[in-house]
């Protein structure tokens, strides 16, 4: 690390008023950015991640050592989590039972018959509905007595026939749980973070299940007072318009960079996310 920016660690520590983790040194500097934003536009987004380091060090031990080790052993992670409720509930639609009354006959079993549009009587193919007989003019129909109609044979006369949606079973399956009786409810919301980290284990777990739906670790254990990574800004916005497989209140890791291309923008550090590796998700 520069001779220089120890130097700068020296004299802005005395400004940092809590340092029980990482995290108070850092967000204590961003409101020294936002105060004196030219200043710390001239050191750098990325001097000012380091002078967290650096005063996190100094300020715990003494020594910039543990800084530089921190620092040596970091990478950028970039994060998906969920925070939300996600349980199941009794289907409303079916009252928990997986099936409704069928649509096509409304739950009767029987539609009226398609071939005499329930009326229980077509036309007499022999006469073609005149009641005469085609071969003697001056004889009743053979076939339909003179009727010009007869029975219809697809529904025997009864003028309904069996529901071909539900086979007579009166019920078919419902849309809304499909079959199962509960419905997922999913009342979360999800967002990003650009986090940084020094711990191994984190860091190894992270790249291991990158791009993938295994979870990193839990939301609960995913806060600011961690002693493993530090904030470096969080996105409130809900970009996850792809949300399927995903389960509420996890972290899961989309990507990560030893060295990324960082900015101040409104007061606050960014860093560029690889918004590609979303498109694993969808």
């Amino acid at each position: 690390m520069s001779e220089k920016l120890k130097k700068l660690a020296l004299k802005l520590e005395d400004l940092i008023e809590y340092y029980d983790v990482p995290q108070q040194v850092y967000d204590e500097l961003i409101r020294l950015v936002s105060k004196q934003p030219d200043y710390f536009k001239m050191i750098g987004p990325e001097n000012i991640i380091k002078l967290t380091f650096l005063i996190y060090s100094h300020k715990k031990t003494g020594n910039f050592e543990l800084g530089d080790k921190m620092l040596n052993e970091s990478m950028f992670l970039f994060m998906v989590y969920s925070e939300g409720d996600n349980h199941r509930e009794t289907c409303q639609e079916c009252g928990g039972d997986g099936q409704i009354d069928c649509q096509e006959c409304d739950g009767e079993g029987e539609i009226p018959c398609t071939e005499c549009d329930g009326s229980g009587e077509v036309t007499c193919d022999t006469c073609e509905g005149s009641g005469v007989d085609p071969d003697n003019e001056e004889e009743s129909c053979w076939d339909c007595n003179g009727a010009g109609n007869r029975t219809c044979p697809q529904c025997d006369g009864s003028t309904d026939e069996t529901c071909p949606e539900c086979y007579g079973r009166r019920l078919e399956t419902c849309p809304a749980c499909d079959d199962t009786g509960q419905i997922e409810m999913d009342s979360w919301d999800y967002s990003m973070a650009t986090i940084l980290s020094w711990d191994r284990e984190l860091i190894s777990s992270s790249i291991e299940h990158e791009n993938t739906l295994v979870p990193v670790m839990p939301y609960s254990d995913f806060h600011y007072t961690d002693e493993t990574f530090i904030f470096i800004k969080s996105y409130d916005e809900d970009f996850m318009e792809f949300k399927k497989g995903f389960r509420a209140n996890e972290v899961y890791c989309f990507g990560h960079d030893d060295n990324p291309t960082t900015f101040i923008e409104n007061n606050l550090i960014g860093v560029d996310m690889p918004w590609r590796n979303l498109r694993n998700y969808e």
